[in-house]
């Protein structure tokens, strides 16, 4: 009976938060295919120039051609950071936590975005090679390929959201990732079952709006790619992921270290004197990451009245 009410209870705070966010949701879709769109001309502009111009037709090439596409990586770790926030309920600024979630997370996004693209192309040569491999070695090699492409897409879900959750390395985010794929496997297999829904729809409209040559439909079309198609997916990752970032990695740190919590700040401990001071711990849980204190104080907002009770 509490799980029927949990799962209730998060059925409806998923499309109340959904609804109270929708604008905000459908300005972070325009971010993004206004991104895609501009990436994708240049890979387009690209090819060409190496097909045409340097008669290349090297796969090696076509590889490269295409790198451009890892640019995405910083462009979704801010919006992830931004639709987590709007998961957590927590108030801020838009355009300024956006801006800023691109800057601080661009690095680690870059290299994890590359890393990605990297898997990807494996991915794909090892299933082709293995497609075209006959017999039982070519049958495994297959099955072996998408179980990891499986466990690889699972693993992407949690990439972006540990990324602008916490201060760890990319070999950090990338084993915990991983981790990831089996300790929350159901909740990953509903994630998927629901984006397929979702994509599966948007791939089946497309392809009908293709096929009926109407203007109209191609009108429709591109505007529900320009307002929901990204945003609706990344929205649902982040109110799956989240939680569970939230449940085995914050929750159980924050609880061995009390004194590195927002709730540890101020407390108070006496000198041999007799004085009270007030210590203040190095690391604090800020905007959902552990930020060193000083870094907080620099930037003013490490002050009471943003100390959260």
């Amino acid at each position: 009976m509490a799980i029927q009410t949990m799962e209730k209870n998060s059925v409806f705070k998923y499309f109340e938060t959904l609804k109270s966010k929708f604008f905000k949701i459908v300005i972070l879709n325009s971010i993004f295919f206004t991104a895609i769109t501009i990436i994708i001309i240049s890979i387009m502009g690209l090819s060409s120039f190496v097909h045409d111009v340097l008669k290349t037709q090297n796969n090696v090439f076509d590889i490269l051609v295409c790198l451009p596409v890892i640019l995405l990586g910083p462009i979704t770790s801010a919006i992830i950071k931004v639709l987590r926030d709007f998961v957590r309920g927590e108030p801020g600024f838009f355009a300024e936590d956006l801006k800023k979630a691109f800057k601080d997370n661009f690095r680690q996004s870059i290299v994890i975005a590359l890393l990605q693209y990297i898997f990807v192309w494996a991915i794909y040569i090892a299933s082709v090679f293995y497609w075209n491999m006959s017999g039982t070695l070519g049958t495994i090699g297959l099955g072996v390929t998408i179980f990891v492409a499986v466990a690889f897409v699972f693993a992407s879900y949690y990439f972006y959201m540990m990324t602008v959750t916490l201060k760890i390395t990319v070999r950090e985010i990338i084993k915990n990732s991983f981790i990831f794929t089996m300790l929350c496997f159901l909740k990953n297999i509903l994630l998927t079952i629901i984006l397929a829904i979702w994509l599966g729809f948007i791939a089946w409209f497309t392809f009908m709006v293709i096929a009926s040559h109407n203007a109209f439909l191609y009108g429709l079309a591109i505007i529900l790619y320009m307002t929901l198609v990204f945003g609706i997916a990344f929205y649902t990752i982040a109110y799956f992921t989240f939680p569970s970032v939230k449940k085995y990695v914050l929750d159980p740190y924050y609880e061995e270290h009390p004194e590195e919590s927002s709730k540890g700040i101020g407390q108070k401990s006496a000198n041999d004197d007799g004085k009270v001071n007030e210590d203040l711990p190095e690391f604090v849980y800020h905007n959902g990451k552990m930020v060193a204190r000083s870094a907080l104080e620099n930037e003013k907002v490490f002050s009471d009245e943003n100390i959260e009770e």
